[in-house]
């Protein structure tokens, strides 16, 4: 069975109203856990996360899989919706960061401009923050499962 793929609209309007579905266990139960999985990340392009999202998902769906058919940790079913969930809302904060960072808005004013600057300046200056930037590039630790 091939789950039915939501429009783009719906889930950010979904992310918006700050509802956090429990939708993906239900339908991994109730489908059975060989159920093939699509999933969509609204993310600015900015921070490049998209594919780095979707690789995310599929080990983190993986690592579920193997303890539920190896352990039999049914209960680790439940927890891919919020682990994936965190995951995504650190790369839309990274891509937000990065946009605010890297592009000019025409209605920002002095202030906003000259913080935009210091912040570019730390940024790509000082090693706490390239080691920052680098690290949510390339991608975060992974979360226990447990």
């Amino acid at each position: 069975m091939v789950l039915v793929r939501q429009t783009g609209g719906y889930v950010l309007g979904r992310i918006r109203a700050g509802v956090l579905e429990q939708g993906t266990a239900d339908l991994m139960r109730e489908v059975g856990v060989g159920a093939r999985m699509d999933a969509a990340h609204i993310v600015p392009p900015t921070g490049a996360k998209g594919l780095n999202l979707a690789a995310s998902d599929v080990g983190t769906l993986y690592r579920i899989l193997r303890g539920v058919y190896e352990g039999g940790r049914t209960d680790w079913l439940e927890k891919y919706s919020s682990i994936a969930l965190r995951r995504v809302w650190k790369a839309v904060r990274f891509s937000w960061f990065m946009t605010n960072l890297l592009h000019e808005f025409p209605d920002r004013d002095g202030f906003d401009k000259q913080m935009q600057r210091i912040d570019y300046e730390y940024y790509t200056r000082s090693d706490a923050g390239l080691r920052m930037i680098a690290e949510n590039y390339v991608g975060l630790p992974h979360e226990a499962i447990e």
